[in-house]
């Protein structure tokens, strides 16, 4: 080996285990903090699946035979595994993970084939697409296979989907709606979106001077990330976006009720919320939201007692405290009756007002509670009920939140543009 592919072998490789290992640790990070309580296999197989788009990447190492063996070895040991241990649908997922890049890049060579009027030579491609065309027919397959079996044998399922803890968030994880490895629909599609986004940066800025790269970076990175917002607003299933809708809908009330707190000084995060009940001495008008945080850290006698310390001298204060101390009774493992919240919220006038149809919402999410709690088959029916009332007001809420998440998607985006792109340039030294 001559002592310039030395270099181009270590710089590669260094570059390439930098991002094999840092990328599924950052990524990791996330979801551990977003799937708090969930079961740990869910984070065990969203790894695997990171780890099948790294090794997916790794074979488009044309110049780097070694690391393109080495993807391709990983991701038969990846599948083998998987399969080994009877989760059929998660070794289809890894194939799609792993073939995905190719066939990204390969449809990509195509059309420039089309733009160059016949110039480029598309056997250079059609092979390895086919084969990456496979994989996924396969992993497809895999997966429907695999669900028409437990289809047919419930009992082979190993944890029914439909139980989740009594935790904080337990409601916000149901609403979210069917999931394969911790992720919906909405969050899957944002996901293939940063995929391919990021092929497609990496596939422009390919054999670009300097400038020119970094200029391609920075305009795909915020496309990619504006673009993921949109995808996780727009497709959902029906039944669950509608569920959400008006979970949302309450919960865009909360966050500007925490802004007005705050005399908008203050940004209408959780993490502000924590800081602002640890930094701020307790007001009447502020008791709310110390509840919530003293729920979410698990403190649920705590809770408890400032819940009681709420105004109940109007139907709408009455109503709030009762929710409260109902949802904290449920977090601490008591049946959580809804009985007194209905009387209250019965007495909350006019009843299509906004005061009245907020309240509505959280019986709503009370009766989700006792379904979470019952193992009942349609946990969010309540929330698709109390959407329908909330009408118009809730037909743009999808928006507003798809707004709140697009600096995340951006910070997102510009990690895993950078990083592949760090790694094309690797490969092409």
């Amino acid at each position: 080996m001559l002592p310039s592919d030395v270099a181009t072998w270590l710089i590669a490789s260094a570059v390439s285990v930098a991002i094999i290992l840092g990328v599924p640790i950052a990524g990791g990070a996330a979801v551990v903090k977003r799937l708090r309580g969930r079961p740990a296999a869910s984070f065990v197989a969203i790894a695997l699946v990171l780890a099948a788009l790294i090794l997916g990447y790794g074979l488009l190492a044309e110049t780097i035979t070694a690391i393109r063996g080495a993807s391709l070895l990983g991701v038969v040991v990846l599948v083998a595994i998987a399969v080994l241990v009877g989760r059929l649908s998660l070794a289809g997922l890894i194939l799609i993970a792993a073939a995905s890049p190719w066939t990204i890049y390969a449809t990509g060579f195509l059309l420039d084939i089309v733009v160059a009027h016949g110039r480029l030579d598309p056997m250079v491609v059609l092979p390895p697409l086919t084969a990456a065309v496979v994989g996924i027919v396969a992993g497809v397959s895999m997966i429907r296979f695999h669900r028409q079996y437990l289809a047919r044998h419930p009992e082979a399922a190993t944890s029914p989907p439909q139980r989740t803890a009594r935790a904080f968030g337990a409601t916000g994880r149901a609403l979210l709606g069917p999931s394969v490895l911790g992720l919906n629909a909405a969050a899957g599609a944002s996901a293939i979106v940063l995929v391919a986004g990021a092929q497609v940066t990496v596939m422009t800025s390919h054999g670009q001077p300097v400038l020119a790269s970094l200029a391609v970076v920075v305009i795909g990175a915020i496309a990619t990330g504006l673009l993921a917002a949109v995808a996780w607003a727009v497709v959902w299933p029906p039944r669950s976006r509608r569920a959400f809708e008006a979970f949302a809908w309450l919960g865009e009330w909360g966050l500007a009720r925490f802004t007005e707190l705050t005399e908008g000084r203050v940004s209408p995060t959780f993490a502000n919320m924590k800081r602002y009940v640890r930094n701020n001495a307790e007001r009447p008008e502020d008791r709310w939201i110390r509840v919530e945080v003293l729920a979410a850290a698990g403190k649920v006698d705590a809770a408890r007692e400032m819940a009681l310390r709420l105004s109940d001298d109007t139907p709408i204060t009455r109503a709030e405290r009762i929710d409260y101390l109902t949802y904290v009774d449920w977090l601490a493992g008591g049946p959580g009756d809804p009985t007194a919240l209905r009387d209250a919220v019965a007495a909350i006038q006019p009843t299509d007002g906004d005061d009245r149809l907020r309240a509505d919402v959280a019986l709503a999410l009370t009766e989700v509670r006792l379904r979470i709690a019952a193992g009942h088959p349609d946990l969010v029916a309540p929330m698709r009920d109390v959407r329908d009332r909330l009408g118009r007001r809730a037909d743009r809420v999808m928006v507003a939140s798809a707004r709140r998440l697009a600096p995340s998607y951006l910070r997102i985006s510009t990690v895993f543009v950078v990083a592949v792109t760090l790694l094309d340039r690797a490969f092409t030294v």
